[in-house]
């Protein structure tokens, strides 16, 4: 429950900020350490001279509990489960060791990978609080009968300390490492964010309006959306006040918006809006929800939108040109509406 509570506490704090990728990289190395270890103990089992048959089981086991994580269960052995593999392994070199196949200055080093591959990938003190384990997996064999040297103790006192600090040492390299990781990770995302973003309105700047057309698909809506005399509300309230209404527009825009489609502030008072793949029923109806949240507010410029579904075979400009012009047939119409391409004129959805 101890290593649980460690190693369970900092994998849910890497769900957030760390891929998943990490954390399968963690178990397919311990995999691919589970396969080594059996492949070459099954190398070394039928070389001449070898110490005896009762490592050949032991071996097949590692190579098969490898094989078997790199292949099946590796998705199922993150986060503080992946600890299965080091308690698996301190099972295998206490069996080892009682079968009388680990040659004794062996012993230490295998302990030591052990640790190091524990403070790798899981939080400082995860290898402190798997030290009993490891004792016990070290004194197993001979309260079970094994012979023993006389030096055991003073073996297990040695060997068990330098392995877990080995282990704490790299936990805690790799633990700022992973941080200063997250800290790039987090400025390279504040720093694409920046550049797509429109500063007063936040929502997306022109950079990411012409992303959002380049990825247009047949069946998606194309809106332009443009504020109504916006020129004589800062001649007769002040620019100020102008940028404030800006900043209202897309306050309204992020909240009348699905996270699916996407907006963006083509510059001045004019908008882009793409509904991706909703009937056309429905898209030209959120494209005048839109209009109509804006005008429950009383503001002092409304608001008038274009809208223009894309086709296959269709540039994305051409789209957007289609769109425009049912701007401009919204606002010669009278403004505060949304109108839609369609053919020689327009066709008002709401006036």
């Amino acid at each position: 429950m101890l290593i649980m509570k460690l190693s369970g506490q900092w994998s849910r704090r890497r769900a957030g900020d760390a891929p998943l990728s990490s954390d399968l990289r963690a178990v397919r190395q311990a995999a691919i350490l589970f396969v080594a270890a059996g492949t070459i103990g099954l190398i070394t089992d039928f070389l001449p001279g070898a110490v005896g048959n009762g490592s050949k089981p032991l071996d097949a086991i590692n190579l098969f509990v490898g094989l078997l994580a790199l292949t099946r269960v590796s998705s199922r052995l993150t986060g503080y489960r992946s600890l299965v593999f080091p308690l698996l392994g301190m099972v295998g070199i206490a069996l080892n060791n009682a079968a009388g196949t680990l040659p004794a200055p062996t012993l230490g080093i295998w302990f030591v990978l052990v640790f190091l591959w524990v403070g790798s990938w899981h939080r400082r003190g995860t290898c402190l609080a798997m030290a009993p384990f490891a004792v016990a997996a070290y004194l197993a064999p001979y309260l079970g009968g094994a012979p023993r040297g006389p030096d055991v103790i003073g073996s297990v006192i040695l060997i068990i300390p330098v392995a877990v600090l080995a282990g704490e040492v790299i936990a805690a390299n790799a633990g700022r490492s992973r941080e200063l990781a997250r800290e790039q990770q987090r400025a390279v995302e504040a720093l694409a964010k920046a550049n797509l973003t429109d500063d007063l309105t936040q929502l997306g700047n022109r950079r990411f309006g012409n992303q959002l057309l380049d990825g247009v698909e047949p069946g998606d809506v194309v809106a332009v959306l443009d504020l109504d005399h916006f020129k004589t509300v800062n001649d007769r309230f002040g620019h100020a006040r102008g940028d404030q209404i800006l900043q209202e527009l897309g306050a309204c825009l992020r909240a009348q918006v699905r996270t699916s489609d996407g907006v963006a502030r083509m510059g001045g008072e004019e908008f882009l809006l793409i509904v991706r793949q909703a009937p056309p029923g429905q898209a030209f109806q959120s494209v005048d929800r839109v209009v109509s949240a804006w005008r429950a507010g009383s503001p002092l410029s409304t608001l008038s939108a274009g809208v223009a579904i894309h086709v296959a075979g269709q540039s994305p400009s051409d789209t957007y040109r289609a769109a425009d012009q049912a701007l401009y047939a919204a606002k010669t119409a009278g403004r505060d509406r949304t109108l839609v391409a369609g053919g020689p004129a327009a066709i008002p959805v709401q006036a």
